[in-house]
């Protein structure tokens, strides 16, 4: 089953600025990009759980943290 992330645009800039100021590049996208794919296929096993829905998980250099939705069926 696939899962449908939404960042948050603060999210999405602060990624952009660590891209930017990153020594290696390749590296931060190599990690978003394994945390895309984590969390498109089973954000509720991904990470460790925290208060209620929430999540974080870490791919070396970047940890999110994230909210798992109930699904809805379509």
């Amino acid at each position: 089953m696939r899962y449908t992330l939404i960042w948050r645009p603060e999210a999405d800039e602060r990624l952009a600025e660590l891209w930017l100021a990153a020594a290696d590049r390749q590296t931060i996208t190599k990690a978003a990009n394994q945390i895309d794919v984590q969390l498109r296929s089973d954000p509720a096993s991904a990470g460790e759980s925290r208060d209620g829905n929430n999540r974080i998980l870490t791919v070396p250099p970047l940890s999110v943290y994230f909210m798992c939705s109930k699904m809805i069926a379509r």
